[in-house]
């Protein structure tokens, strides 16, 4: 990818506006840092790290007692010390909004903005940023680009939750270029966006007549147009791979939309409060740790740091938001620890994302597992059009369905044998029938949903 240069007659070397070469310039840091040792890296995070608690001491007043508690002045920060710091929970966040921001945010990072979660917990949160946070997003953003070779000057179909009424079906929005971050580089290429509440027989129709080289969208919603695809043997000839975001991508998915269109799936975990946390790596499934932006712990039950194939909690502190310091923030995600990557790059790894606490089936023995729905293959059983699974009580599930048609009471029977026959307990399960299952805020949809308490 060659960089936009901005003056008239400079094609190659290019030299690139301000703003973009502040961008391409930590773009080249990354494409460096990648291939440090995990002992650099975490050398370096600490030294950033340093400068954020000594900020969040003097002009945080919710961290103000509990750093000064650790004594950290002319200390070097180590793993002890940085264990001993109190996790921070979402509810923490909501009670102590206010004094969670901090009254001396550097001017030189940028303009001010507040975001807002999705609340897809049932607790969203508000959070303050600055343009710094921003420009770290973009540049994560070039990073994924690079690592899988994407030409940005093809045509890019997103399929996404947006309120813009250009956006609906039949014609949806088109543009020019990725978006702001893709924009340093030429030629570009274009966009096409569709709102993603769209009828997947629809998405799928638009698909077709977008032919695009790329499509983004979130993991449920690529299944329920990869079914439409498969039942109607459609194929989008130029596509060249699909990436997604903001769910869980399960085995099953990559290996459906690698049957039905033949291309790989290039997952990206992230979160809008945090930032980019891990991007999958390019040459395997797993991800890596985007450790340039991001502290990323994976805990046990215990608050010790999980070992390669161990699951537990996702801990994460923003390395660059001096706004509102959210330092050992306890995301509410599950993952799983990997083994160091193959590839070569010293960024830490994560085997696989496993979901939300909500996301967990508590059984009456105590067990707990994140049920994998969308492998049971329920849809070659019945024709579904979309399913969702719910947990109402240790003993009771219910199984919600869209349908093509009208089941007989052998499909139902069937589907119920073959939920009890995978997770292993012989619950009841009610099967509830709708024309459409509506997604959760954001336009997120969860296969399995516990609606009852999980500790």
């Amino acid at each position: 990818m060659i960089p936009l240069s901005s003056l008239p007659g400079a094609l190659w070397p290019a030299v690139p506006h301000p703003d973009n070469a502040m961008l391409l310039s930590i773009l080249g840091q990354l494409q460096e840092t990648q291939w440090w040792t995990p002992e650099k890296l975490r050398h370096h995070q600490f030294i950033q790290l340093t400068e954020l608690l000594r900020h969040a001491h003097e002009s945080v007043p919710y961290y103000g007692q509990i750093l000064s508690s650790l004594n950290l002045e002319g200390v070097p920060l180590d793993l002890d010390i940085w264990n001993s710091i109190p996790l921070l929970e979402r509810h923490q966040i909501q009670r102590y909004a206010d004094q969670l921001i901090s009254s001396a945010i550097p001017s030189a990072h940028g303009e001010i903005d507040v975001i807002q979660t999705t609340g897809s917990t049932g607790e969203p949160i508000r959070v303050t940023r600055t343009a710094l946070n921003d420009l770290m997003w973009k540049a994560f953003t070039l990073r994924d680009h690079v690592w899988h070779d994407r030409d940005l000057s093809q045509k890019l179909a997103a399929l996404r939750d947006s309120d813009d009424p250009d956006a609906a079906y039949p014609n949806g929005l088109q543009g020019n270029g990725w978006g702001d971050s893709a924009r340093v580089f030429a030629p570009h290429g274009t966009a096409a966006l569709l709102q993603m509440k769209t009828p997947s027989e629809q998405q799928l129709e638009w698909l077709v007549r977008q032919d695009p080289t790329y499509i983004i969208t979130f993991p449920s919603n690529l299944y329920a147009v990869l079914t439409q695809a498969r039942q109607k043997s459609v194929k989008l000839p130029n596509l060249k791979s699909v990436m997604t975001l903001s769910e869980v991508v399960y085995p099953e998915l990559r290996d459906l939309c690698q049957d039905v269109w033949g291309v790989v799936i290039q997952d990206m975990y992230s979160s809008r409060e945090a930032g980019y946390l891990a991007l999958q790596c390019p040459e395997t499934e797993h991800y890596h740790v985007q450790s340039e932006g991001v502290l990323l712990e994976v805990l046990d039950d215990d608050g010790r740091a999980c070992e390669p194939g161990q699951v537990g909690r996702v801990v994460v502190t923003n390395l660059a938001n001096f706004a509102m310091p959210l330092i050992r923030y306890v995301i509410g995600d599950y993952a799983e620890v990997g083994e160091p990557c193959s590839c070569g790059r010293g960024l830490p790894v994560l085997k696989q994302i496993m979901g939300r606490v909500h996301n967990v089936i508590m059984l009456p023995s105590g067990d707990r597992h994140f049920p994998q729905t969308t492998k049971y293959g329920l849809s070659e059983i019945a024709p579904i059009r979309q399913f969702k699974l719910i947990q109402k009580s240790l003993k009771r599930l219910e199984l919600h369905l869209s349908v093509y048609r009208s089941l007989s009471l052998e499909e139902e029977e069937n589907l119920r044998r073959t939920l009890v026959d995978k997770i292993g307990h012989p619950f009841d399960v009610d099967v509830l029938y709708c024309d459409e299952i509506v997604a959760g805020p954001g336009g997120k949809h969860q296969f399995f949903v516990a609606e009852m308490p999980v500790v």
